[in-house]
């Protein structure tokens, strides 16, 4: 688990979750994502995992129909993070990443976070953002708006839609506070608004407190979902816009 600061002089702040874009599998249409990126030069980039396919041999994808090999992969994410590293807020490692992890003990995005000076983890990475109110300058906890937001790849088994669900709600779960929970993994685009009670030991009341959990699609169709009946990979963009109000306001799109 890891965890990182900025502070942002804005009065919004958009952001761009982007994951599961298995390059090198032929399936991948990886630069539909990047388009997106393309389309708002201010926006913010949160990478969540599954970069590239990755298929090795003993893993379970199939190393020989793949249109690029590891190592072409790893040319694709290294342009990629040298284009986008100034607008990139952190990285979050996938199982296909993993795989190289568990066959030599390489952690192929560790090394590129470290080169790029990016926030990495292997596991559950927490963004913690303060935004400016109304263009003032921040000054100390004065004048500014906090929001936190916890990524993780993602873990869930099953078929359906739900269970894009039930990950969020059980990623959730697992901390007390937070606005935005976003994982990815199950290639099922969901964005649910919930809510939660909290004690204020200011004010000495019980709050009721909204956050959102968000799950990103894939930029891929892989033959096996066709050979285990699964559905289509929906395509779809998620936008999460933070703004710098009271009370905290967050949107989360999907288009």
């Amino acid at each position: 688990m890891e965890c990182v600061s900025y502070q942002f002089n804005a009065d919004k702040l958009v952001i761009y979750p982007i994951g599961d874009m298995h390059i090198g599998s032929k399936g991948s249409y990886y630069q539909q994502a990047l388009k997106q990126l393309d389309e708002y030069q201010e926006a913010k980039i949160i990478l969540m995992g599954d970069l590239v396919d990755n298929a090795i041999l003993n893993s379970v994808g199939d190393v020989y129909s793949e249109i690029e090999n590891p190592q072409s992969q790893l040319r694709i994410v290294r342009d990629i993070l040298e284009k986008y590293r100034d607008r990139i807020l952190g990285i979050v490692g996938g199982n296909h990443e993993r795989r190289s992890i568990k066959a030599v003990g390489i952690d192929i995005m560790q090394l590129f976070a470290e080169a790029y000076s990016i926030p990495y983890s292997d596991s559950i990475l927490t963004i913690d953002i303060s935004l400016s109110i109304e263009g003032k300058q921040l000054v100390g906890k004065r004048n500014r708006i906090n929001y936190v937001i916890n990524c993780v790849h993602g873990f869930a088994g099953g078929k359906g839609a739900t269970k894009s669900v039930r990950q969020g709600e059980q990623f959730s779960d697992m901390y007390i506070n937070g606005d935005i929970f976003i994982t990815g993994h199950t290639h099922i685009p969901s964005s649910t608004k919930l809510s939660r009670y909290e004690y204020d030991t200011h004010n000495k009341v019980i709050r009721t407190v909204n956050y959102h959990v968000v799950n990103i699609p894939a930029w891929v169709r892989e033959t096996y979902a066709e050979q285990k009946g699964l559905k289509p990979t929906a395509d779809a963009k998620v936008k999460i816009t933070l703004f710098a109000c009271k009370p905290k306001k967050a949107e989360v799109s999907i288009e």
